[in-house]
Order: structure tokens, then sequence, then C-alpha cells
């Protein structure tokens, strides 16, 4: 969609607060995920469940790399939340994987068996069918929203001067 950035660049000072910049890292990779959630339906392109998941995938590995800049009950919970957004994509981006490989999977084999190969693909293109399916209802779930509305809100709440989080105060 018209020009966004799937591997956000955030502006970071120095100065700032770990806690601070981290929220801004995470909001950029939330900001990913919901701009290509309402892609994923309509099935126009497989890059957008690859950034979907990419963006997810980014803001667990920061959640799990910065221990004490959050207090650790909600920095597990926020990776347990986001382990389970992103449980809805697996197959998707495997069958696409594999179907967008057809053709270089078709020229490893000899010239006579290549058509041979036709039953697997339809048999995955089925396949994949049904994972967007599945991957649809996921993102339409509450539980999603609720996990997706609670990421959101903890982002855009205010940061607590006298944090417990004591690596969270440090520049």
């Amino acid at each position: 969609p018209g020009g966004y950035q799937p591997k956000p660049v955030v502006a970071l000072d120095p100065a700032m607060r770990a806690d601070e910049a981290m929220k801004a890292l995470l909001r950029a990779e939330l900001e990913v995920i919901q701009i290509n959630e309402p892609y994923i339906p309509q099935d126009i392109d497989s890059e957008f469940v690859h950034d979907y998941r990419v963006a997810l995938r980014r803001a667990r590995s920061a959640l799990a790399e910065v221990n004490g800049v959050f207090p650790a009950d909600i920095t597990k919970r926020l990776r347990s939340d986001l382990q389970f957004a992103n449980q809805f994509s697996n197959d998707l981006r495997d069958l696409d994987v594999y179907l967008l490989s057809e053709e270089r999977y078709r020229a490893l084999l000899p010239s006579q068996l290549r058509d041979g190969i036709a039953p697997l693909f339809d048999h995955l293109r089925d396949r994949r069918t049904a994972a967007l399916d599945s991957m649809v209802a996921g993102l339409e779930s509450p539980e999603y929203r609720r996990v997706i509305a609670e990421f959101a809100a903890f982002l855009d709440k205010p940061i607590a001067r006298n944090t417990a989080a004591r690596t969270g105060r440090h520049p």
C-alpha cells in the first residue's frame, strides 16, 4: 500500500529513556502489522503476509532482547500475545513459499517428469485457500483483536517516571 516502510526507520535520541525508545520501535512495528492486516484477506500479494509476519517477529525479538526495560510480567505477556497473533499465518506463509517456487521446483525435474508435479501444486493451492480462510478467521477473532488493542494501548500509555523496570529509565 501507498509507500509504507516494511522496515521502519525510527529516529532515536541517545538521551531518550530506554523504555521510550523501545516503545517507539514497537510502535513502528505495530504500524506495519496494522497496515498489512486489511490486505491479507484480499489475497493481492503474498508480501502482505510476509511483512505482517516479519513485523510481529521483530517486535517479539526486540522484547526478548531488552531485559529490564519493561516489567518482566508485561514483557512476558506481550511476547506471548504476539506469538499468538503470529500463529495464524504460519501455514499460509509456508504454502506461499512453496507456491512461489513452483517454477524452480519444476525446473529441477527432467522435462518428461515436469507435468507430473502438477497434482502436488494443485493440492498445495487447495491447502493455501484453507490456510488463508483460517488466517482471516484468526484476524477477525475477538482474541486477536484484544491482543492488538492491548498492545496498542500499552504503547500509547505514557511512561511512568518511577517505573519498576530500572533499566527502562536509563538512556
